[in-house]
């Protein structure tokens, strides 16, 4: 299982900084439209390529004996369990790097003063940490869906071919 390991491992590097950098964009004043769009879904089709190719590879090394169900679902599973911790950990980082005083700035200058002391109040660690906590749970659950129905495939794939 070094290889799940290892793919989750350097996925969840790349799927963290993703949504690091798409938060920060978001958070800006940065390009709008597809750019946006597509960097804001980043993290979530890297995450889905990842364990793909976990399984795949796994799929492939064990195809010269028998390739298990039970083994693809481990590895799907241990590469979504690695990158969404680590996600998790990017996500919460990008919360705690907000630039408040920007963020207010541009609420006096829209006229939402109104909305600054919730804004304000929602700026705790533990809040940040709950939230991240909160986005970290339907990305496994997303990556479990993708880790059986990846499979699936290849199980019926595998059947046919014999």
């Amino acid at each position: 299982m070094k290889i799940p390991v290892f793919i989750g491992l350097i996925g969840g590097i790349v799927v963290g900084m993703l949504q690091f950098y798409s938060m920060m964009l978001s958070m800006s004043t940065g390009p709008s439209g597809i750019v946006e769009m597509f960097l804001y879904y980043s993290p979530q089709l890297a995450y889905f390529t990842c364990i793909y190719m976990s399984i795949k590879m796994v799929a492939e090394m064990q195809s010269a004996t028998t390739s298990t169900f039970k083994r693809c679902l481990k590895a799907g599973g241990i590469t979504a369990i690695i990158i969404t911790i680590i996600w998790g950990i990017a996500f919460f980082i990008a919360l705690t790097h907000i630039n408040v005083a920007a963020d207010l700035k541009h609420m006096m200058e829209t006229g939402r003063g109104s909305e600054i002391q919730e804004f304000l109040a929602s700026i705790t660690k533990q809040n940040m940490a709950d939230r991240a906590r909160y986005w970290s749970n339907p990305n496994f659950l997303l990556g479990f869906a993708v880790t059986v129905l990846v499979t699936v495939i290849f199980r019926l794939k595998e059947k046919r071919l014999s």
